[in-house]
């Protein structure tokens, strides 16, 4: 902000960038951990919200027993509703403080939004964002109670007693979900993006682009959840088709599962809202790491692949091209001063290194023309200075030479042939002559060297010969040995968002294992007296597998169909906000991975509330009220 403000009257120059997050590689982690921060928080209160809607529902005959004992309405709703409060602000307190316990965590193992790899000091608690987080716990743990306990309100004592289980079906004449998932898709889907939008700044400083990514995700996250939380039918109608191949392997279970998803569309739809949206999660922010891969292996195939860079001490023209006569060396690119007058790296190359082949000029004659004319200034832009910049060929870019008089560079081409210049990859070349005349660049002036290396070029050896001829030599590293480097670096820092994920997805389970759970207890009649004709425990228990099955079923074709729109939206809105130019990747192998993961979890979270549904004898069943 500070730089935008400044940038209408001044040059503002800032070496620091890559430390303090304002690397483009650093930028793109840090919105990715923006977006898995608020997937995280909407993943949370929605296991929350479920889990209190439908465990209230099975408390309903208390609440009618209670009601026809002469309880008023008020005590009833001030009894729920302080339990609620109570569960809200235990749960929030303590995910506060294991939330602090991990930032600790990452302390101490140099984690940050930056990445890995970079340490700090100092633990300064943002204590706004940190109430403000609780708050909405809180918030949303009453909005999860209060619904159905309204609803609830509305139905007559007598109607509550004669209902028999839990999410009755059409012919019970009590279903106080009715309504539910869309005071949910409300809450969430529109309230919750805006909380958090609101208690973090940073998305809202960082300007138009940040804004645009958001509105698309929150529209995707519109069609998405308003698919299944506001039509509920739909996901039942394709769970039921999806239950043909279990008809023939067993028919009991399926006719099971299908009398669920005709009796409880909602509650099937929700667990399927639930896991999809983190195996969305999963696969998106894969989608984003595949890109960064991808563009690290166009740039090297530019300006890394058959090269050698070398950095000395100053040295002159001269002694830097008699390394041309080593064997494996086809040609040597020395270049000639080095300033930083407009906030960039600006570099001194010869003409023609700058026109043989595989050079930045090559091929175009009218701009090698331009390049060496002495009576204009041009310069070659690498691509991610000319992103981050917002330069087209043409622009004029203003400079203040060695007494502080303003001259104009024109950008002549935007190419990354020119070769590697540290992590950020943001430098411009320009002809060595107005190094000279603007910036008085003395004879010695030679500190970075590119070697153009042959085929089956010794790297140890062409080092050796370097150093002999270049007694400063300081280092040398082969173009790939910094492809791997890049690739190791995108790697290691998305590690954290894998290891978020996964977490995400065992809350995920947890939310589907709760919603089961409440349901086999609603159930317990049901299966006591089924039980009790005869039916085999394989049966009754295979339901729930099934029943998890089909979930994780339709998570992942939902999740796999929804995988390349959302690859779009993040990783053009990452080029967008990190000034990148990553082409749009799928992550192959994580297709395959995340349904393994979801029928994982789905089949986990069944074993639970089949052994208790099970383990109970169909006589106490049967008593169940």
């Amino acid at each position: 902000r500070v730089k935008q403000e400044l940038r209408q009257d001044y040059t503002v120059q800032d070496a620091r960038g890559a430390r303090i997050g304002e690397g483009a590689d650093e930028r793109a982690f840090r919105n990715g951990l923006k977006v898995l921060g608020g997937l995280a928080l909407l993943l949370g209160m929605y296991v929350v919200f479920q889990t209190l809607s439908h465990s209230l529902v099975a408390r309903v005959r208390q609440l009618g027993l209670l009601r026809c004992l002469g309880a008023g309405t008020g005590a009833i709703t001030r009894v729920f509703l302080v339990d609620a409060l109570l569960l809200g602000a235990l749960g929030s307190a303590l995910g506060v403080g294991l939330g602090l316990l991990l930032a600790r965590l990452l302390q101490a193992r140099q984690v940050s939004s930056l990445g890995l790899g970079k340490a700090w000091s100092t633990f300064e608690i943002p204590w706004f964002p940190v109430l403000w987080t609780a708050g909405l716990g809180v918030l949303f743990t009453l909005a999860g109670a209060m619904f159905p306990l309204v609803r609830a309100r509305q139905v007559p004592a007598l109607d509550i007693l004669r209902a028999r289980g839990l999410a009755p079906g059409e012919d019970d004449g009590v279903d106080l979900l009715r309504g539910v998932h869309t005071w949910m898709f409300a809450l969430l889907v529109l309230a919750l993006p805006l909380a958090y939008l609101a208690m973090t700044p940073l998305a809202v400083e960082e300007g138009r682009e940040t804004r645009i990514v958001l509105v698309e995700l929150t529209g995707l996250l519109v069609l998405f959840g308003g698919v299944l939380l506001l039509a509920p039918k739909l996901t039942a109608w394709c769970g039921r088709a999806l239950l043909w191949p279990f008809r023939p392997l067993s028919p009991m279970a399926s006719w099971l599962v299908d009398k669920t998803l005709k009796r409880s569309p909602g509650r099937v739809a929700a667990a399927v809202c639930g896991l999809s949206a983190v195996l969305l999660a999963m696969l998106g922010l894969e989608s984003v790491t595949a890109s960064l891969r991808a563009e690290v292996g166009a740039f090297a195939a530019t300006a890394l692949d058959g090269r050698m860079f070398l950095q000395t001490q100053p040295a002159t023209r001269a002694d830097a091209e008699r390394l041309a006569g080593v064997p494996g060396v086809r040609r040597v690119e020395a270049f000639e001063g080095e300033v930083a007058s407009g906030g960039f790296l600006l570099r001194g190359l010869a003409v023609e290194a700058a026109a043989a082949a595989g050079g930045p000029l090559e091929g175009d004659a009218k701009a090698v023309h331009r390049y060496a004319d002495a009576r204009a200034r041009t310069l070659v832009a690498s691509s991610r200075l000319a992103k981050a910049r917002g330069w087209q060929p043409g622009d004029l870019v203003a400079l203040r030479d060695k007494n502080g008089a303003p001259v104009g560079y024109e950008v002549l081409r935007i190419r990354d042939d020119a070769g590697f210049d540290g992590d950020e990859r943001a430098f411009a070349i320009c002809s060595p002559e107005w190094l000279r005349r603007d910036f008085c660049i003395g004879e010695a002036c030679v500190e970075h060297v590119t070697l153009r290396l042959g085929p089956g070029a010794d790297a140890d050896a062409i080092t050796a010969a370097a150093r002999a001829a270049l007694p400063g030599l300081v280092r040398s590293k082969t173009g790939e040995w910094i492809r791997g480097y890049l690739l190791r670096d995108v790697g290691r820092d998305f590690v954290l968002f894998d290891l978020l994920l996964f977490l995400m997805l065992g809350l995920a389970g947890v939310g589907l294992l709760n919603g089961m759970t409440i349901a086999a207890l609603g159930r317990a009649r049901e299966l006591g007296v089924l039980r009790a004709l005869g039916i085999r425990r394989t049966a009754l228990g295979g339901s729930f597998v099934v029943e998890g099955a089909v979930v994780a079923a339709l998570a992942s074709l939902l999740s796999l169909g929804l995988c390349w729109p959302l690859a779009q939206v993040l990783v053009l809105g990452m080029n967008a906000v990190a000034r990148l130019d990553a082409p749009v990747a799928l992550p192959g192998r994580w297709l395959v991975l995340v349904p393994l993961a979801a029928f994982a979890t789905a089949l986990l979270a069944a074993l639970v509330p089949a052994w208790r549904a099970l383990r109970q004898s169909p006589s106490e069943s049967v008593r169940y009220e």
